[in-house]
């Protein structure tokens, strides 16, 4: 018993883990002395709540694509045309004197459909680079722009905005009173993907592709099916926060969100994903996630402006890479 205790401590605390509990320990300390009675306020914290799910799925659609040793450069792409394919699909059958379950029925309808372009963008991006062999980030760069001009070209440069209240109510209502939907809909996700990555078949296929490829061919699995289901759940997850954007904004637009690109890499960096592939897990992303919001969430309450928010990031995301890289020289010593 002792054994398994020690075991589980030790997968819980390792060193990404601590890390990030550290940085998360020091931003909470500095915005509460910064911005003493707003940034623990009911209203912030209801507003993380909201916008952490969108920041997060996006995370681990990319870190999907990085475990393998490659990236998603469409993942933004993809749910923006997510959003306005759903949006145009609930403006063309919702009308006036709809039923409540009528409206649930599109609803439902429109998160299916949400699912199946992520699905076809998630495989079209692995027929790319797995069977044309197109290197994933000039093959998702690509397709970051083909989806974002179909969403124009669908939309006509303008947004789409006035869906249902249903659908509202799905980005912003609450569960219970206190735990907002999106955030629910994260936490469902989260555990999901936990499984999959950490205790399933197809993850330990995944770590063993991006750890070494080649020796994962030799082995007789087959690299292109893995490829094309990994780029699939990465389009899915993309998808998903699309759906969520799209009812929390009640608006879809073809350029929305082109930060969370490089903030998505960042949180698989900080989150201890390896992006030569092989290591990496969700809840490492899930802590870097809150770690992001939290300093994101501080610098916007500050009037903080948009471009130094990005020297932040990148700053951020440069530190990490080298200092992830002489960790690695070192161990190879």
């Amino acid at each position: 018993m002792a054994e398994r205790t020690g075991a589980l401590k030790r997968r819980m605390l390792d060193g990404t883990t601590i890390k990030l509990l550290i940085i998360i320990a020091v931003v909470s300390v500095v915005m509460g002395i910064r911005l003493p009675g707003v940034y623990f306020s009911g209203t912030n914290l209801k507003s993380m709540l909201f916008q952490i799910p969108e920041f997060g799925l996006f995370a681990l659609a990319m870190s999907m694509a990085m475990l393998t040793g490659g990236c998603d450069l469409s993942i933004v792409g993809t749910a923006n045309l997510t959003a306005i394919i759903v949006g145009s699909y609930i403006h063309a059958v919702y009308g006036e004197g709809v039923s409540s379950l009528q409206e649930g029925m599109v609803i439902c309808t429109g998160a299916l459909i949400a699912l199946a372009v992520g699905l076809i963008c998630g495989l079209f991006n692995g027929l790319l680079i797995s069977l044309v062999g197109v290197p994933p980030i000039l093959a998702t760069l690509g397709t970051m722009s083909f989806y974002g001009g179909i969403g124009i070209v669908i939309t006509k440069g303008s947004a789409l905005y006035d869906f249902s209240g249903g659908l509202k109510k799905i980005g912003n209502g609450y569960l219970f009173g206190f735990l907002p939907i999106p955030a629910l809909i994260f936490i469902i996700v989260v555990l999901i993907m936990a499984f999959i990555i950490q205790k399933s078949n197809f993850g330990i296929k995944l770590y063993m592709l991006g750890t070494n490829a080649k020796a994962y061919e030799y082995s007789g699995l087959n690299r292109s099916k893995m490829i094309f289901a990994s780029y699939a759940l990465s389009g899915i997850l993309a998808s998903i926060s699309g759906f969520i954007i799209l009812a929390r904004t009640n608006t879809a637009n073809a350029d929305y969100g082109s930060t969370y690109i490089m903030q998505s890499i960042l949180v698989c960096v900080l989150g201890g994903v390896n992006p030569k592939g092989g290591s990496g897990k969700v809840t490492g992303i899930l802590l870097a996630t809150l770690t992001i919001q939290m300093l994101s969430s501080g610098l916007n309450i500050m009037n903080v402006n948009a471009y130094f928010k990005q020297l932040v990031y990148g700053s951020l995301l440069i530190i990490m890479i080298v200092t992830n890289t002489w960790s690695d020289i070192k161990k190879s010593k």
